[in-house]
């Protein structure tokens, strides 16, 4: 309650002891009721928990929340969205693991925050945090949280797709090695580098942004994703008849005819792999991973090929 009320600190403590309000939120008469917890008494409980509490809670609040959407949505969601994303939490102390961060621009906390979208809903749902040193990159411990989630979601949905959304601070190939062995499909934002803007530059003049007393420029965006895995299950329900219906991503990739699809805002357009990225109307560019990592094969010619019924 002195959290919620705005006391986030444990010498507040002596200040609310004998709060009539507080007295009377924890059961206590508001005036001839015993004082509060003190400032020693809230640190020592502060510091009573244990990593493997902590632990213990973070499994439990994901636990819980899972649990109740399954019964909410009795277990028929289709798809789920996990997104990840870092925030932060400034500190205005000394405290421990707080660290200054550039980008906030502050002495900060950077935990990492973990959300569920089901279906077609536009609510996300807090169910995971992971408390951080202010200065680790966005990365840290984000595999271990998905490693403990996955299957948690896929014991409570096990019809549902799932679909793992994460901004430009996670585009590493250890994550996108973990996503592809645990075959999740993804949608990772990119950093640019030369490569990708080289290649992306004849669309860069779709979109633009202005804002107010500056002059207008390009808005690049990356992205990288397996839809390898779309295109596959597309080929496989027209192929539900042929030898073709249980084909996997390992056998496409190994084709002459295997591809990687983006969709603009006119028609389909599919490259096969080879390391060159798709543009898409509207600035984007949706890439394979060695073009994203900048290890494009500059001396092959892929030309794209539009798939048509």
């Amino acid at each position: 309650f002195g959290i919620a009320c705005g006391h986030p600190d444990g010498n507040d403590a002596e200040h609310l002891a004998d709060d009539p309000i507080h007295k009377l939120l924890l059961g206590r008469d508001p005036v001839a009721g015993d004082p509060l917890a003190s400032q020693p008494t809230i640190s020592r409980f502060e510091n009573g928990a244990t990593r493997t509490a902590l632990y213990r809670m973070g499994r439990e609040l994901a636990t819980r929340v899972i649990e109740r959407h399954a019964r909410r949505l009795d277990g028929r969601a289709r798809r789920i969205i996990i997104d990840l994303d870092p925030t932060d939490d400034r500190t205005h102390g000394a405290q421990q693991m707080s660290f200054f961060n550039a980008y906030y621009d502050s002495w900060c906390y950077l935990p990492l925050l973990a959300f569920l979208t089901f279906d077609r809903e536009s609510d996300q749902y807090l169910c995971a945090a992971l408390l951080r040193p202010g200065n680790v990159p966005a990365t840290k411990g984000a595999i271990d949280l998905l490693a403990r989630l996955l299957p948690l979601r896929r014991s409570a949905f096990p019809r549902a797709h799932f679909l793992v959304r994460l901004d430009g601070g996670f585009a590493t190939p250890a994550l996108f090695d973990f996503l592809e062995a645990k075959r999740v499909r993804y949608v990772v934002g990119m950093a640019k580098n030369t490569v990708l803007q080289r290649h992306a530059e004849p669309a860069l003049k779709v979109e633009g942004v202005r804002l107010d007393d500056r002059e207008p420029r390009d808005n690049p965006r990356f992205v990288v994703t397996n839809a390898a895995y779309v295109l596959m299950q597309e080929l496989r329900l027209r192929a539900a008849r042929t030898a073709c219906a249980r084909t996997q991503v390992t056998w496409l990739t190994r084709r002459p005819s295997a591809a990687w699809g983006a969709v603009s805002s006119r028609r389909p357009r599919f490259d096969r792999p080879c390391g060159r990225p798709l543009p898409i109307h509207g600035g984007n560019a949706v890439t394979t991973r060695s073009a994203a990592l900048g290890r494009a094969d500059r001396g092959s010619e892929c030309p794209s090929r539009t798939l048509r019924e």
